[in-house]
C-alpha cells in the first residue's frame, strides 16, 4: 500500500491536471466529437397540391397565385368568355385533351399557353398546352415537383454540389413520418448556409430546415463539466499539500 506521502503526492498531481479542467475540457470536446450542427435538420416531404405549409414562408402555402396556375372552377379570369373556356379546359382534364373552334375561346386559350403552365383542379394540378392556334389543349396530370420548380424559390436537387446532395439525403432519409428529423450534417456542408429551402428531388418535393429548438453546445458542456472538476483538483490540491506537510518527516 503506498505510504501517505505518496497519495498526498498523487493528490498533488492530480489536483493540478484537474484545475486547468475548463481550458482543455473544450478542446477535448471539439477534438473528440464530430464537426456538426448543434440542431438537428427536418426534410419532411410537402404537397404543394394541398398547400401544405413549407415551414418556409409561414401561413402561405403553393397557392394559384404564386405558381401561376389557372383554376377552372374560378375560371381563367381576364378573358372574355370564361365559361366557354373553362368548358373545354374542363373537358381537357377529363379526356386528356380537347378540341374548340369558338375564336373567342381560342384567343382565351392563347393567352393562358403565353402566361401559364398549370391548370388547377378537382384538387390537383395540370399540365397544359395548347396547340392548332388554340384549337385543341392537352392536359396530363402534374408532378409536385413539377409544379414547385416552377416557383422561383425552389432548389432542384441535380444543381447541389455532391456533398450537398449527400446531405439532403442524410437529412430526407432520417426525417420520420412526422416529419422531425435528426440528422446533423457538417458545419461546413453548403446545405447548412442555405437552409431554409425547398427542395424538388424526382417527384417529390422537401421542405429543408434547422430545428429551431434551444441545444447545448460544446462550449456550454465545457462550462457545465469544468467548474466541478477544477473544484475538485483545487480540493486535491490543497489535501495533497497538507498531506505533505504532515508527513514531512516520513
Amino acid at each position: 500500500m503506498p505510504s501517505a506521502r505518496k497519495l498526498s503526492v498523487y493528490a498533488v498531481v492530480v489536483g493540478l491536471v484537474c484545475l486547468p479542467a475548463p481550458l482543455y475540457i473544450a478542446y477535448g470536446i471539439a477534438y473528440t466529437t464530430p464537426d456538426t450542427t448543434e440542431a438537428p435538420f427536418h426534410g419532411p416531404e410537402v404537397d404543394p397540391a394541398d398547400g401544405s405549409p413549407t415551414l418556409l414562408d409561414p401561413g402561405r402555402g403553393f397557392d394559384d397565385a404564386r405558381i401561376g396556375a389557372v383554376d377552372t372552377e374560378a375560371g381563367p379570369g381576364n378573358v372574355e368568355a370564361p365559361a366557354n373556356t373553362t368548358a373545354v379546359l374542363d373537358r381537357a382534364v377529363a379526356d386528356g385533351s380537347a378540341t374548340t373552334s369558338d375564336s373567342l375561346v381560342r384567343a382565351d386559350l392563347r393567352e393562358l399557353d403565353a402566361r401559364d403552365r398549370f391548370l388547377y383542379a378537382d384538387g390537383a394540378y395540370y399540365e397544359f398546352t395548347v396547340a392548332d392556334n388554340g384549337s385543341r389543349v392537352t392536359a396530363r396530370p402534374a408532378t409536385d415537383a413539377a409544379v414547385v420548380r416552377h416557383a422561383t424559390d425552389v432548389v432542384d436537387y441535380e444543381t447541389l454540389a455532391p456533398a450537398a446532395q449527400d446531405a439532403v439525403d442524410a437529412i430526407i432519409a432520417n426525417t420520420s413520418a412526422d416529419g422531425h428529423g435528426d440528422y446533423r450534417p457538417h458545419t461546413s456542408n453548403p446545405v447548412v448556409d442555405r437552409e431554409p429551402f425547398l427542395l424538388a428531388r424526382g417527384d417529390s418535393v422537401y421542405a429543408i430546415y434547422r430545428d429551431g429548438g434551444t441545444y447545448i453546445g460544446q462550449e456550454f458542456l465545457a462550462i457545465i463539466y469544468g467548474p466541478p472538476i477544477s473544484l475538485v483538483g483545487l480540493v486535491l490540491f490543497l489535501g495533497g499539500l497538507v498531506g505533505l506537510f504532515l508527513s514531512r518527516g516520513e
